[in-house]
């Protein structure tokens, strides 16, 4: 079951299926899932779901709201529509009300990777791409853990590859972990900002005019890192 679980995170990752948690009525069952970026026009949040043209307006705002009042950057979201409105692909925009979600934490890329560690125990990752935003490098890692893990991503300069147009990643654990490897397992999201990262810079030299080879290392404890790559297109 828990393979099973992992690998609909992993699907679910790419965008629309449709825990810091946020919590709405949780007895309701719920019409769709989407990972999304929150957005802010004239203080009304807009939702745009990862890797589509949809639209989410929603019912219950105050539920993006972080503890200083502003809304989450990255979350994904449990939803229902307004009573009597179905799914329709040809339509952009809906009205929906937030069941349940969970704030993504987002950050950009590291470039001081000797102060980090690896004392947690990795089960798994997985990794999705959001074209949206600028772009973001979407991380699921499943961690075995005593609270709930943090992580940073660095670029391996020393690694990459031009022959190959290959942007070396490596994502490592903050707080969280123990050396036991804790007694929860849980799954780890993150978002990491790609719109920050210039492939054409002369420290990284990869030519932008083509699909960036996203080869990304989980470093544990427990074994072997784990590797996962994913292509993905700068824009600027």
């Amino acid at each position: 079951m828990k393979q099973v679980k992992f690998l609909m995170v992993a699907l679910a990752i790419m965008g629309m299926s449709l825990t810091s948690c946020m919590n709405g009525d949780s007895e309701s069952t719920y019409d769709g899932t989407a990972y999304v970026t929150v957005l802010e026009y004239l203080g009304t949040p807009v939702l745009k779901v990862d890797n589509s043209d949809i639209s989410l307006t929603v019912t219950n705002p105050d539920l993006l709201k972080q503890k200083d009042g502003s809304y989450v950057e990255r979350a994904l979201i449990y939803f229902k529509y307004q009573e009597g409105v179905v799914y329709d692909p040809n339509k952009k925009d809906y009205k929906v009300t937030i069941v349940q979600g969970q704030n993504i934490p987002v950050a950009d890329f590291n470039l001081r990777p000797d102060t980090l560690k690896k004392s947690y125990k990795i089960n798994d990752f997985a990794l999705g791409k959001v074209l949206y935003n600028g772009g973001y490098l979407n991380t699921v890692a499943r961690v075995s853990c005593n609270v709930y893990p943090e992580f940073t991503a660095y670029i391996d300069t020393a690694k990459i590859d031009k022959a190959k147009n290959m942007l070396p990643i490596i994502l490592k654990f903050i707080k969280g972990g123990s050396e036991n490897g804790g007694n929860y397992t849980i799954d780890a999201y993150n978002s990491f900002r790609l719109g920050n990262v210039h492939v054409s810079d002369p420290k990284i030299g990869l030519n932008v005019a083509d699909s960036v080879l996203l080869s990304v290392t989980v470093e544990g404890t427990n074994e072997a890192a784990l590797k996962k790559s994913i292509k993905y297109k700068f824009k600027y």
